[in-house]
C-alpha cells in the first residue's frame, strides 16, 4: 500500500465490522488516508514533512545524530548532513504485502508463453513427420513394377 499524495483513498474491507486501513505514516479521518505531520517536536533543526515520513537536516555547521538531533560538527567532518528519519507505526494502520503485487502475473505470463512455443514445436514436428510419410508413400507408389511376360 502505497500513497504519494498528502489525501488518499483508504482500503476497507467488506463486511459488518469492516475496517478501512491506511499506508504507513497515514492515519483514517473523515474516509480519507491523511499524511501525518511528523515534523512536529521530531527535529531539532530543519524538517521536510514527505508522504508517510520526514526527512531532519541540520543547517551549516551542525551534522544530523540520534534521529533528529543536531550537534556541532567538529573539524574534519562535513558541515551539512541530511537524513531520513521514519516515522513510529502507531496508527494501527495494515501495512503492504512484501511481494509485489506483479510477481505472481509475470510467473503465469512465462509460464503460458513456454507453453505455446512447446505446443508450436511440438506440431511443427508431427506435420514435419506427416509429410515424409506422405512423401514416401508417393514414392513408393509409383516405383515401377517389372512386368516379365511368362
Amino acid at each position: 500500500m502505497h500513497c504519494g499524495q498528502q489525501k488518499c483513498t483508504p482500503i476497507c474491507e467488506r463486511g459488518p465490522d469492516s475496517g478501512c486501513f491506511c499506508p504507513e505514516g497515514f492515519v483514517l479521518s473523515d474516509h480519507l488516508c491523511e499524511d501525518i505531520d511528523e515534523c512536529v517536536n521530531e527535529c531539532d533543526q530543519m524538517c521536510d514533512n514527505s508522504f508517510g515520513s520526514f526527512v531532519c537536516s541540520c543547517k551549516e555547521g551542525y551534522k544530523l545524530k540520534d534521529h533528529g538531533k543536531c550537534v556541532k560538527a567538529e573539524g574534519g567532518e562535513s558541515p551539512v548532513v541530511i537524513g531520513v528519519v521514519k516515522p513510529a507505526t502507531n496508527n494501527h494502520t495494515q501495512q503492504g504485502a512484501a511481494a509485489p503485487a506483479g510477481g505472481l502475473v509475470w510467473i503465469w505470463i512465462t509460464v503460458i508463453v513456454a507453453l505455446a512455443v512447446f505446443i508450436i514445436v511440438i506440431r511443427f514436428y508431427v506435420v514435419k513427420r506427416q509429410k515424409r510419410r506422405e512423401e514416401h508413400s508417393i514414392q513408393q507408389s509409383t516405383v515401377p513394377v517389372d512386368n516379365v511376360d511368362c
